[in-house]
């Protein structure tokens, strides 16, 4: 199965972030990218779907919402 690509805006929009959080991302090597202005000079980023569902994986369940109650930290 070929791997799907997406540009910058739509993994902001998958991952809920801006686009300096895409980047920091991208030069933290968190995502894959296929094409971008470091890889080819080509003006927009353009990223490997799998890694972006691959990080998703990896923090679902990671993060918990605190209740005024919870004092374990």
């Amino acid at each position: 199965m070929q791997n799907q690509c997406l540009v910058r805006d739509e993994v902001c929009e998958i991952l809920g972030i801006g686009e300096d959080k895409v980047t920091a991302l991208i030069k933290s090597n968190l995502v894959s990218i296929v094409r971008g202005p470091d890889i080819n000079g080509n003006n927009k980023w353009v990223i490997e779907e799998n890694s972006v569902n691959d990080l998703l994986y990896k923090f679902s369940g990671k993060s918990r919402i605190l209740d005024e109650n919870d004092e374990s930290f």
